[in-house]
């Protein structure tokens, strides 16, 4: 019961205190209070507006990548790998893919099937002329793909700094709608990098592949330049 009171005595001054400022004071607050607002929109306005453009950069590196995969796995037999990876490189350059579900879809699609590559690979180390005349054509995309989304790592890890300090700067009620909004990209921050490190990797492996094949891969190593 005296804590109540108390409560209710430093409410009740606080209305006073605000009552008893100059109309030039309490208006200064309320714009000060709007400003921060503002401020605050704006921020998080940059935000969703540097989300959207980091997932219509991974969505193009990963359309070049399935591209290349489909052509591939068409090359080494691998129908069923060839069929989904044509299917999802659509659905990508379709504008379908835009959020953290069906990116996850993409990356686990593109993923299983360079693990059917790889060892497809380890087992044939030798492949006919119209198998070399596709992965010829096959390379540039992977390579394409493969820089596209090792270059965003740079962008995509300054935009997870600036969305974790807006997060972590958020009260109780505006978190969750933060979380929802911004979930995308970092969905992506989470796991792009992964993404990206096995790429490098499938496309070394498709890379040295070619060469015993005597496959030109020159146009393809200058996309990826010293990455």
């Amino acid at each position: 019961e005296k804590i109540m009171k108390k409560l209710l005595i430093v409410a009740v001054s606080t209305a006073l205190l605000a009552s008893s400022l100059p109309a030039s004071a309490q208006m200064g607050m309320l714009k000060k209070a709007k400003s921060l607002t503002s401020s605050n929109d704006a921020g998080m306005g940059d935000l969703t507006s540097q989300q959207n453009g980091i997932v219509n950069r991974l969505v193009s590196g990963m359309t070049n990548m399935t591209a290349g995969q489909a052509q591939v796995a068409r090359a080494l037999g691998l129908k069923d790998q060839a069929d989904l990876l044509e299917s999802e490189r659509d659905a990508l350059s379709s504008g379908n893919v835009k959020d953290k579900d069906s990116i996850k879809r993409s990356m686990k699609v593109s993923e299983d099937a360079q693990e059917a590559i790889n060892t497809k690979m380890a087992e044939e180390t030798v492949i006919d002329a119209e198998a070399k005349k596709e992965f010829g054509k096959a390379l540039p995309f992977y390579a394409k793909g493969t820089a596209d989304t090792i270059r965003l790592l740079p962008e995509l890890k300054k935009w997870a700094s600036s969305a974790g300090s807006t997060m972590k700067g958020a009260g109780i009620r505006e978190l969750p709608k933060l979380k929802k909004t911004l979930g995308t990209g970092l969905f992506v921050a989470k796991n792009l990098p992964k993404y990206a490190k096995k790429s490098q990797t499938s496309y070394k492996a498709l890379s040295d592949f070619s060469k015993k094949n005597e496959i030109d891969t020159s146009e393809a190593d200058d996309m990826l330049g010293d990455l």
